[in-house]
């Protein structure tokens, strides 16, 4: 994995400042306003969009399916999901809108559990920016690192009986200690999937 133009990025400046100075832009915005400064192809594009598209549908139908399945399996988790849209449904008038999605904290931490033991991506890779010495062990800079998503959250340092689908494991005072990348289903950093948005 090359690592990035820095050129690129400089040329991209006007369109990553602050969001508080800017419109918020879509990726199709970028892309077409990358065009016009003559930074990327007709085909770049087209890869840049076929690859949000079909990472963006795979992924979001890998992950629903793995939620269904893991609904399917503990019936006490599934009838607690259903009560709870029922209630905060009857609550908004059966209204489906944001504001209701955020009242679905039951559901959240279900999602958040079934993307835990079933990530769409099970590794990712990254290039080491500079030396890292890890406790005797040097890790030179240009080293490609594989970091096992899958690995990281089923590790009982951080997640006891890691292979039990438990929602509450996501309760905020459960969460609140746990190490920041013990959990990253959409990995972690400036590199981190647009899924996460």
């Amino acid at each position: 994995m090359a690592p990035p133009d820095l050129s690129l990025l400089k040329k991209l400046g006007k369109f990553w400042e602050a969001p508080s100075q800017r419109k918020q832009l879509a990726m199709l915005d970028l892309l077409i306003a990358t065009y016009r400064e003559g930074v990327m192809t007709d085909l770049e594009i087209k890869q840049e969009v076929d690859a949000i598209m079909f990472g963006g549908h795979d992924t979001t139908a890998s992950s629903l399916s793995f939620i269904l399945a893991l609904l399917a399996e503990h019936k006490d988790i599934q009838d607690r999901v259903r009560n709870e849209v029922d209630i905060v449904m009857q609550e908004n008038e059966n209204k489906l809108t944001m504001k209701f999605l955020h009242q679905l904290s039951y559901l959240e931490r279900c999602i958040k559990e079934a993307l835990r033991l079933h990530n769409a991506a099970f590794f990712i890779s990254r290039v080491c920016g500079e030396d890292v010495k890890l406790q005797s062990y040097l890790i030179p800079a240009g080293t490609i690192l594989h970091i096992d998503i899958h690995g990281t959250h089923t590790d009982p340092n951080f997640w006891p009986n890691p292979e039990v689908f438990d929602p509450d494991r996501f309760l905020p005072e459960k969460s609140q200690n746990r190490h920041p990348y013990s959990y990253i289903p959409f990995s972690a950093g400036p590199r981190n999937c647009i899924g996460k948005l």
